[in-house]
């Protein structure tokens, strides 16, 4: 199951006021980043927090952007992490057509000819992350390399060479557990999933009780608020797969 390292969990800054906001039915695709520094890919597996840290304060101090470039980073060891996520839209894309068309997804290092090339665990890790992304916004289809939306020479020839690999559907042994429907009154172990789920998106916010109360509900309500989703308390198919990319517990239908 994919699991992201969310921006609460990795220590960034708020965004500032006035970021463009993510609408989903603009976006066709990912388009897929390197950062083009050799010693990057060993750095972001070592201390993954302060590189993200680190990259959020280039663009937001340096640049004068209003938050880190990308929507999501994954790195040599396959973490994910969430820059932009699904609430933001791209910055890094090169303009605001195109970082309206397509997410931007970063593989810290430099993958230029001669460079590094993607591990498994990237190349695996990616797929979940697009399989995710499909069910939140179906349209997002294409995998694209920056270059084929900009004149640049990211994300190098190791990363171009291997768009057909990360396009790939993820094995139907890989994708999301099915979920049963939740709303206010239900009650059991799928409830206590969901809290314990919620509870990695915002430490302690409920108690893990398996009782859909009037608590419970508002979270959600938070939670769908902040992912852009229809905002109505009820957790069907939609919410699950956004609840399901903080990890939480496995629980099958």
């Amino acid at each position: 199951m994919l699991t992201i390292l969310t921006r609460d969990r990795s220590g960034l800054l708020e965004p500032q006021p006035g970021a463009a906001r993510l609408e989903m039915s603009a976006l066709i695709g990912i388009a897929v980043h390197h950062s083009g520094g050799s010693g990057d890919a060993t750095a972001a597996v070592a201390n993954p927090n302060g590189y993200i840290q680190l990259l959020q304060k280039f663009f937001m101090v340096d640049r004068g952007y209003s938050d880190i470039a990308y929507n999501y980073l994954v790195l040599a060891n396959g973490v994910v992490m969430e820059g932009r996520g699904l609430r933001l839209r791209s910055a890094a894309n090169g303009g605001e057509t195109t970082n309206a068309k397509y997410l931007s997804v970063l593989f810290p290092g430099d993958f230029r000819s001669g460079g590094s090339s993607l591990t498994a665990a990237q190349i695996a890790s990616f797929r979940s992350l697009r399989q995710f992304i499909l069910g939140v916004i179906p349209n997002a289809r294409e995998v694209v390399p920056h270059s084929a939306i900009r004149a640049t020479e990211c994300p190098g020839g190791n990363i171009q060479a291997a768009i057909a690999q990360l396009a790939q559907a993820v094995p139907p042994g890989g994708l999301p557990f099915p979920r049963q429907v939740l709303r206010k009154g239900s009650q059991g172990a799928a409830v206590r999933c969901l809290q314990q789920t919620l509870n990695i998106w915002r430490p302690g916010i409920l108690r893990v009780d398996g009782d859909f109360g009037s608590v419970t509900d508002g979270v959600v309500r938070q939670f769908q608020t902040v992912h852009g989703i229809v905002v109505d308390g009820v957790v069907g198919t939609q919410t699950w797969r956004v609840v399901e990319r903080y990890g939480g517990c496995s629980l099958s239908a």
